[in-house]
């Protein structure tokens, strides 16, 4: 080591000895040195910031040791603060190039506290030249800043506004030929201290991280560069883990949640989650749209503190893409089970390609030996080219939970063992949370599907259908008629929306989530329902309800389990009972017993799942 390493070394240690003095910090160990995957528990905080919120957090433990913090506010000015509220207004990424004034060295030199400065490369080494022994530099990676000044340009300034759609999408608004390097100063072009890390710590958007360790509310990875940056992260209540590493495999992935708008699904999610878990499990929704079935959780009070939303590739990912990197590996790799919840996804052969990549992330689930289990689930004939594939796969899972007879009979024609194959009622049939038992009934509510092409021959057929059933259930004058859609699905609301166009307006009931939805449906005297699962609510809720089914699933759930054969009918024979003003028999005490007796019988399997899937 020459002389001049040495004094390097000393004026290091100096600034360590500084810290702790003053701030009452223990020494580090060297080893934990490392990059980071992190982002902030508070949501607010992820709310307006572009990634994972860490220079909010950085500055509530400088300000809490009588620091400052120096950054860019709203107006594009540097500021020095020792105000919590004012560094609110430093988030954000500002991709313009913002001159350090002379005024803000005299604040920095003249304060007599912790100072840290937030900034790039360049700036902090501008600032190095000038800086005291008490002052902590956070360099951000720069992707260097454009040509022109574009301060007021929303696509050079990135926030939490623009992770409407996931972190992961929050750069799509952004200018393309700044993104790829063809409007920077020329300054920037030549600069090879983009990608310094010449800060105590370095804090960058965890982009390319591994699914598994990313958070679509924001995630940053953090390097700790010098003891110094090392103590100050150790310092930060945050979730923070060290790039590619895969802890213990304690969590619970569920799959097959992509369609989340359909409130069937979300009952079986939320009842999966009520049911089988508790406060120590750990659960990881695998979806499409992370944020938003976030959000329809937190809506119905549903704790999602114990949950982590992930983005498969398999989901909306092209075959090609999944094959080179993954199907399902890299979003589940730290999980102990997977449950692939309950659907008709497996009941469609057209849907070919969702079988495929499916089967292919099942695969690696097995591989990885995580155990696999499909939960109340429907299962139809299988597409023949697939069956030996099915065959192999499927004959590797733990256990089938199944709502019918049906299902049992074609999981049997392609050898899966009986002794791994278990019938129980659709998870709907539980009570939601926060439900209640209603004595009021003000209502009739007619419940239609947009799969039209499933019950006649045309559009123009099916609302045809749509309008006769509707004038027949005024005529029978039993109460105030609604139309309602169980779904939150756009293509529901069209439905509705081309039936009055042509027949002219209804009164519309609009359930934002299906606790709702089923709220409504149990406090109607009569309800006619398309879909499987708003059937199921009201059934629940014992009212008398048509079910206009089109699928087997019907007549083994509603016909034999609940009891309801002379209720189950196609559109024409409902139309042509209410004409007639005619009503089948409706015996409640028999529905009654037989939903109580579904739900015990689910309650007798909770107990043997919760021991196979959490363990």
């Amino acid at each position: 080591m020459n002389k001049r390493q040495m004094i390097k070394r000393f004026l290091r240690l100096c600034r360590y000895y500084y810290f702790i003095k003053n701030h009452g910090i223990k020494r580090p160990s060297l080893k934990g040195m490392k990059q980071y995957i992190c982002w902030s528990h508070d949501e607010e905080n992820l709310k307006r910031c572009a990634s994972g919120g860490i220079m909010f957090e950085i500055a509530k433990v400088i300000l809490r040791h009588g620091g400052s913090i120096v950054g860019i506010n709203e107006d594009f000015e540097w500021e020095l603060t020792t105000d919590l509220e004012r560094v609110k207004h430093f988030s954000g990424s500002k991709y313009t190039l913002i001159p350090i004034p002379s005024a803000l060295l005299k604040k920095i030199r003249s304060y007599n506290g912790l100072v840290c400065f937030v900034g790039t490369p360049c700036q902090v080494e501008f600032i190095r030249n000038h800086r005291r022994k008490n002052i902590i530099f956070v360099n951000l990676f720069c992707h260097g800043f454009p040509e022109s000044n574009h301060r007021t340009d929303e696509r050079y300034i990135r926030n939490g506004c623009h992770k409407e759609h996931g972190w992961s999408h929050s750069c799509e608004h952004m200018d393309k030929d700044y993104l790829d390097n063809n409007n920077l100063m020329n300054k920037c072009k030549k600069c090879n201290m983009h990608q310094s890390r010449n800060g105590d710590l370095t804090i960058s958007d965890a982009w390319n991280c591994p699914d598994y360790q990313k958070n679509e509310m924001g995630t940053s990875r953090v390097y700790t560069n010098t003891l110094f940056g090392f103590e100050l992260f150790n310092m930060l209540d945050i979730e923070k883990q060290k790039e590619g590493h895969i802890g213990k495999k304690d969590k619970i992935a569920v799959y097959d949640i992509h369609d989340h708008d359909n409130f069937g699904n979300l009952m079986l999610l939320i009842n999966t989650m009520m049911y089988l878990g508790n406060k120590d499990v750990r659960w990881v929704m695998l979806t499409d749209r992370p944020l938003e079935l976030k959000k329809k959780l937190q809506e119905m009070n549903i704790m999602t503190s114990n949950c982590e939303f992930r983005k498969p590739n398999l989901i909306n990912r092209h075959l090609g893409f999944c094959i080179r990197n993954g199907f399902l590996y890299h979003a589940i790799v730290d999980c102990k089970s997977l449950i692939i919840l309950g659907g008709d996804s497996f009941t469609c052969n057209h849907w070919l390609s969702k079988w495929y990549k499916s089967l292919m992330g099942f695969h690696e689930c097995q591989r990885m030996n995580i155990d696999t289990y499909f939960l109340s689930n429907n299962f139809d004939t299988f597409p023949l080219h697939l069956k030996p594939l099915i065959k192999r796969i499927f004959g590797k899972f733990e256990h089938f939970y199944v709502r019918d007879m049906h299902s049992v009979f074609s999981l049997q024609s392609i050898g899966v063992k009986m002794s791994n194959i278990s019938v129980i009622g659709d998870l709907a049939i539980m009570d939601l949370p926060s439900q209640k038992m209603v004595q009021r009934k003000d209502k009739c509510i007619l419940c239609p599907s947009y799969l039209w092409w499933k019950y006649a021959v045309s559009y123009d057929d099916y609302l045809l259908h749509l309008h006769d059933i509707f004038e027949n259930l005024k005529r029978f004058n039993l109460a105030k008629p609604y139309m309602m859609v169980h779904s939150s699905d756009k293509r529901a609301y069209n439905i509705i929306d081309e039936y009055m166009k042509r027949y002219g307006k209804v009164d519309i009931l609009v359930p934002t989530n299906p606790i709702e939805a089923r709220y409504f449906l149990q406090t109607s005297l009569l309800n006619i329902c398309f879909r499987m699962h708003s059937c199921i609510s009201s059934l629940q809720g014992f009212v008398p309800t048509f079910c206009i089914g089109y699928s087997k699933k019907y007549k083994s759930i509603i016909g034999y389990q609940m009891g309801q054969k002379d209720w189950l009918m196609d559109m024409k024979s409902c139309s042509k009972l209410l004409s007639l003003s005619y009503l089948p028999i409706f015996d409640k005490k028999e529905l009654k017993n037989n939903i109580i007796g579904l739900k015990a019988w689910n309650r007798s399997h909770f107990s043997t799942i919760r021991k196979k899937v959490i363990k």
